[in-house]
């Protein structure tokens, strides 16, 4: 029994840094469903606590808890090795891999049907025009149809027609990846603002003038204070590089959607050009069959006067009755 869907909210995160030891944020809370397993990536307030509670993190600083607290709101689709949702509900990267995947499969799949019925158009067709003008055609391809009657061939040739020019799968997909790439476009917008909101964290942070006075001299390069700059800006730095990382994936998929929509686009051109053809070349057929059937009616009329006016063919007169 497959999971009902849910629609994810892009939360907001209030954050100020107070003083060197005192960080307050603020987000929504979140809706939680008593069936749910006791960890959900999507709770962020939990991932943070989670994280600070592990040894692998060690917060000497505001800034530093900042960057944290931050990281993991930034990482809710991408989670750390520690961080496996068990229901798989937030694979976030892989649902839109399965679901490009899924669609260019389908786009591989129809351009080699269009493929296949061009090839068998041009051998019903050729086969057609060969008895028609009383040849042999040697062509291989051709073997298959030499058992078919001219009628059933004319019948095989009328359903390669609507098959080649039948847009309803690629229209479909078109509209499917269309979708994606909307919502791929929608998830970028909001890593390039939060790629910005931290190097304007970075910029505020390399100031040094939130806790202290400009007439302080530097402190020396072992100093606790600058031990803990250090820390701090490397610290930012794996923040921007993560979520610069995060932006990058999603920028992956989208080059990807964007080649399997190119791919659906040139297909159906293709169609399009197919069904050009097609009916350019049944007009042909339709002034030749005209042309023919002109020129049959020609000679008949043609025959059907000379017949008339042969001298040899006296012209009796008609009896003429007095009443």
């Amino acid at each position: 029994m497959g999971l009902k869907p849910r629609l994810m909210m892009v939360d907001q995160l209030w954050l100020w840094i107070l003083d060197e030891k005192t960080v307050v944020t603020a987000f929504p809370k979140r809706w939680r469903n008593p069936n749910e397993p006791a960890f959900d990536r999507s709770d962020v307030q939990e991932r943070i606590m989670m994280d600070l509670a592990s040894n692998a993190t060690k917060i000497k600083t505001a800034s530093e808890l900042a960057h944290v607290i931050v990281s993991k709101c930034s990482g809710t689709f991408f989670p750390t090795p520690t961080e496996v949702d068990p229901t798989g509900f937030l694979d976030f990267m892989g649902f839109f891999e399965v679901a490009i995947g899924d669609v260019k499969m389908k786009e591989t799949r129809a351009f080699n049907r269009f493929w296949e019925h061009s090839n068998e158009m041009q051998g019903l067709q050729e086969t057609l025009q060969a008895r028609r003008k009383h040849q042999t055609t040697h062509d291989t391809i051709h073997k298959k149809f030499t058992d078919l009657s001219d009628k059933e061939i004319e019948s095989r040739i009328q359903a390669e027609v609507s098959a080649l020019t039948n847009i309803t799968e690629e229209t479909n997909l078109l509209k499917e990846i269309k979708d994606i790439l909307d919502e791929l476009n929608s998830i970028l917008l909001i890593f390039k603002q939060q790629e910005l909101v931290v190097q304007s964290m970075g910029k505020d942070e390399a100031s040094e003038a939130l806790f202290r006075d400009p007439r302080d001299p530097l402190p020396p390069h072992d100093s606790p204070r600058a031990i803990n700059d250090r820390r701090v800006r490397f610290s930012q730095a794996r923040l921007l590089q993560t979520v610069r990382n995060h932006k990058r994936d999603i920028e992956t998929l989208e080059q990807e959607a964007t080649r399997t929509h190119d791919s659906l686009t040139m297909l159906l051109d293709l169609k399009q050009k197919q069904a050009s053809v097609l009916e350019a070349d049944y007009a042909r057929q339709e002034t030749v069959e005209t042309t023919s059937q002109g020129r049959t009616l020609l000679v008949f009329t043609t025959v059907t006067i000379i017949f008339v006016r042969h001298p040899s063919s006296p012209l009796l007169p008609l009896p003429h009755h007095r009443i």
